[in-house]
């Protein structure tokens, strides 16, 4: 009987031994899964950051060569209308010489 108790008390260890070792095992694995989606989840993010810093920073260029763009409209605009103007005094003294002779 005590050899049976004591088989039963040694299966018992055994399998708490097991349980233990089994659920240290299934932490270890937990943890490491996830450390690794964490690390991906960061990789992820800082790309997407990265994108979206780099869409940014198209947007400001894009912006500012429309800026350029319409500074350039206008400043044509300034000079087609002084020359239309200087253009026009021209005329107007040729005709006065004209008028003159």
């Amino acid at each position: 009987c005590r050899r049976e108790v004591a088989d039963a008390q040694a299966a018992e260890q055994t399998a708490v031994a097991s349980e233990k070792a089994v659920a240290e095992t299934a932490e270890a694995v937990r943890k490491r899964d996830a450390a690794e989606v964490e690390a991906v989840s960061r990789a992820a993010l800082e790309a997407g950051m990265e994108k979206q810093s780099a869409m940014e920073a198209s947007s400001r260029r894009d912006v500012e060569e429309f800026g350029a763009i319409r500074a350039a409209a206008a400043e044509k605009a300034l000079l087609t209308s002084e020359f239309g103007r200087l253009e026009s005094q021209l005329k107007t003294s040729e005709e006065e010489r004209e008028v003159r002779r």
